[in-house]
C-alpha cells in the first residue's frame, strides 16, 4: 500500500472514530438534558403529606404541601381503628373532619392545615397495636398530573413520645417575643397612668412635670415648692 492510500485509510479511520464519539456524546447530552428537565418538573410539583400531631389532650390532623407548587383537588380517606376518647356529644375521630368527607379544593405550597381529630384517651389501647390509620391520598398537579399515595400511621410508634418533639421552635421564639412585647407594653401603660396620677403644673407655662421636679424642663423655670398650709 503506497503511502497516500494509507494516508487516505488513517483519515478515514479517525473520522469514523470521531463520528461515533460524536454520536455517543449527543445521545448522552440528549439523556441528560431529559434528565434535567424532568427533574426540574419535578421540583415544581406538590408534595402533599399527611401526618398527626400530639398535644397534651388533644391531637390534630395534619395535612401540608412541601411542595413549590399548589396542589388541587384533594382527596383523602381514613380507615380509621383509633380508640378515640369521646367527650360528651363532640364528634371524634377522622371521619368526622370536613377534609375527609368533601376533600380541599386547593393546598397552597408551604402551608400546613391542622385539624382537630380528637382527644388523647388515657388508655394503654391507645397506643396498642393495631391502633392505625390507613390512609389513601389523591390530588392533582398544575399540570393536571394526579397523584396517588397510600400510608399507615401507626399509633404504636407514638408511643411514649414527648410533647416537646411536636413543638415548633420558631413558633415557640415568636410567641416568647410577642409576650415580651406584650409585658413591655403593659409595664409602659402602667408607668403612664402612674405618671398621670402623680404629676404637677409648671406656673410658669402650664406644663405637665414629675411631682418631684424641682426645674421645669420645658421652660427650665424654678418651681416653687408648696409649703403646707398653716393649721393642716
Amino acid at each position: 500500500m503506497d503511502t497516500s492510500a494509507l494516508v487516505s485509510l488513517i483519515g478515514s479511520t479517525a473520522s469514523a472514530i470521531a463520528t461515533v464519539l460524536l454520536v455517543g456524546l449527543t445521545a448522552w447530552y440528549v439523556r441528560l438534558t431529559h434528565a434535567l428537565v424532568e427533574e426540574a418538573k419535578a421540583a415544581k410539583r406538590p408534595n402533599v403529606f399527611v401526618d398527626l400531631e400530639f398535644d397534651t389532650f388533644d391531637v390534630k390532623f395534619l395535612v401540608g404541601n412541601t411542595g413549590t407548587s399548589p396542589a388541587y383537588n384533594l382527596r383523602i380517606s381514613a380507615d380509621d381503628s383509633i380508640p378515640w376518647r369521646k367527650l360528651g356529644d363532640t364528634p371524634s375521630g377522622l371521619a368526622e373532619l370536613s377534609i375527609i368527607k368533601s376533600g380541599l379544593k386547593y393546598l397552597a405550597p408551604g402551608r400546613t392545615l391542622k385539624f382537630n381529630a380528637g382527644y388523647v384517651e388515657d388508655s394503654p389501647n391507645f397506643f396498642a397495636t393495631g391502633s392505625e390509620v390507613k390512609i389513601n391520598l389523591q390530588y392533582e398537579t398544575e399540570a393536571g398530573l394526579e397523584v396517588q399515595q397510600s400510608l399507615t400511621i401507626d399509633l404504636q410508634s407514638y408511643s411514649g413520645v414527648l410533647y416537646e418533639s411536636f413543638t415548633d421552635p420558631e413558633r415557640e421564639v415568636a410567641r416568647a417575643i410577642r409576650d415580651t412585647e406584650r409585658n413591655r407594653s403593659s409595664r409602659e401603660n402602667m408607668n403612664s397612668i402612674a405618671g398621670r396620677m402623680f404629676a404637677k403644673y409648671c406656673p410658669t407655662c402650664g406644663e405637665q412635670v414629675s411631682y418631684k421636679a424641682k426645674k421645669c424642663p420645658h421652660c427650665h423655670e424654678f418651681i416653687p415648692t408648696e409649703e403646707p398650709e398653716v393649721g393642716a
